[in-house]
């Protein structure tokens, strides 16, 4: 990559929309004429969640706030709910910024240690830093599946 003066596609909020897109499709085929709004809220509140997590980890680390890229996967959650997501982090203070914008902030030239694929660039400064108790970055559904379970969805 580097010899081709390509860059990674680092991200530095990971989320469990791939866990929520399964259980979305699943719900929605079991309740096709269903009110989606408890769904849509459990997954908006999923993805605040996960990026206070990653911004508080950025504050710790770095000691501020970086330009965050989150990342989301071509699904069908995120097709349904994509304006409601985008509305929500505006409504919690957050910009939404152009890729060039967010990958010129200094944290994703930097280079760690454990930076395996598909996790956060912070949570990986964060566990080169020694931080103790990281959530565990692959967002599997030991987090997520009984807060679902618990709102029937």
């Amino acid at each position: 990559m580097a010899a081709r003066d390509y860059g990674s596609g680092a991200v530095s909020i990971d989320a469990s929309d791939w866990y929520y897109d399964l259980r979305w499709r699943a719900w929605r085929t079991a309740h096709p004429d269903a009110d989606p709004a408890p769904f849509r809220d459990a997954y908006l509140a999923h993805l605040a969640s996960r990026a206070a997590y990653y911004d508080g980890l950025s504050q710790q680390v770095l000691r501020r706030s970086v330009k965050h890229v989150l990342l989301l996967h071509a699904n069908a959650i995120n097709a349904a709910f994509l304006p409601d997501v985008i509305a929500m982090f505006r409504a919690n203070g957050w910009t939404i910024v152009a890729p060039e914008e967010a990958y010129a902030d200094p944290l994703y030239a930097t280079k760690t240690t454990p930076l395996p694929a598909g996790e956060s660039v912070l949570w990986s400064l964060a566990k080169q830093a020694g931080v103790e108790a990281l959530r565990y970055p692959a967002e599997d559904d030991v987090y997520e599946k009984p807060i679902l379970d618990a709102l029937g969805l």
